[in-house]
């Protein structure tokens, strides 16, 4: 069921389908390691297709990320940071979270589906107070995804700016939206 809703939802968006298996595994890593810690309260493998994998990968739909460069700051499970990457290998990658704990997940799914470790999973813990501090440490990237709790904590500054921001409050920050 999961993958003809796959399928069938990633040819709507004019997406090529080679990556349902590895969503496909993906999603088996989810479910088994969220039946002993809360990554995800969506829990039904068609739920998850439609509400993780086909979200995340209908932004592939809106602009062309070959080649780009994306921080998923607060990525928790891996949303939408990890299904862009298994739809756009080209796509550089890194996922920032936090919690230890989701970071090991992270580089579990990265190694089981054959992605690099070290592009996959970052741990966010020293970035400091702001995004300024992802360009500190050496993260650049054109696209920035902020998880809505994040929102509140962080500042972009005019200088560090990436090219757009993916979070429905980014008008707040005067960032302008992917289109």
């Amino acid at each position: 069921m999961m993958e003809s809703i796959l399928r069938e939802g990633l040819t709507a968006l004019s997406l090529p389908t080679e990556g349902i298996p590895a969503l496909m595994r993906y999603a088996d890593l989810l479910a088994k390691k969220n039946k002993v810690m809360n990554l995800t309260a969506i829990k039904d493998p068609a739920e998850v297709a439609r509400l993780h994998f086909l979200d995340s990968a209908a932004l592939l739909a809106l602009k062309d990320f070959r080649g780009m460069s994306v921080v998923d700051v607060g990525t928790g499970a891996g949303f939408p940071g990890l299904p862009l990457k298994i739809l756009e290998p080209s796509l550089h990658l890194t996922l920032l979270d936090a919690q230890r704990k989701r970071v090991d997940f992270l580089r579990e799914v990265c190694r089981e589906l054959g992605l690099e470790p070290e592009e996959c999973a970052s741990v966010a813990d020293n970035l400091g107070r702001d995004i300024t501090g992802a360009k500190a440490a050496g993260i650049g990237a054109n696209i920035l995804f902020i998880s809505p709790e994040k929102l509140a904590k962080k500042t972009v500054t005019d200088a560090n700016r990436p090219d757009c921001i993916v979070h429905q409050f980014a008008d707040i920050l005067d960032l302008p939206m992917l289109q």
